[in-house]
């Protein structure tokens, strides 16, 4: 894994935990400040899985692809599978009762499948990983407004 891309986002997350443990331990750590801060955490786990697998599959169709790019690509892979295998299933059925199956089923399983093939040269087992993800695509296509509607719902100050 590349140090110069791995580095800056566990040093973020690390930053904001900090801060969070600081803010939860001055305001008396509420219990519902506390799921508050818990479910940021998730919320950041989850869009950031799909971020950053999103980014390496539009390195990776790049025209005229180098090794490097493909590394790169790879290195984000990896932290997104990184990020949701700390995404929590309540989390996600908090969000659609049937997310967290497709989310473990389709997305993770995917990635694991597409990079495995990479690893072993296995061409097959990509053409898998890929079919899961693309699974995952239409899943996802349809389902992202109202998850995002429901994260922003969840974000929103109560009065």
């Amino acid at each position: 894994m590349n140090a110069a891309i791995a580095r800056p986002l566990i040093l973020r997350i690390l930053v904001w935990a900090l801060i969070i443990g600081v803010v939860l331990w001055l305001n008396g750590c509420e219990d519902g400040r506390i799921e508050d801060t818990e479910r940021a955490i998730q919320q950041n786990y989850f869009l950031q899985s799909l971020s950053l697998v999103e980014s390496a599959g539009q390195i990776l169709m790049r025209p005229q692809l180098r090794d490097d790019d493909v590394q790169r690509a790879m290195q984000r892979m990896d932290l997104g599978l990184e990020q949701a295998r700390k995404v929590d299933d309540g989390f996600l059925e908090q969000l659609d009762e049937r997310l967290a199956d497709e989310y473990r089923d389709k997305f993770v399983k995917g990635v694991e499948e597409y990079r495995l093939g990479v690893e072993s040269s296995d061409r097959e087992r990509q053409l898998q990983g890929l079919g899961r993800l693309g699974q995952w695509g239409e899943y996802w296509k349809r389902l992202k407004p109202e998850v995002l509607r429901t994260l922003e719902a969840m974000n929103l100050p109560q009065v």
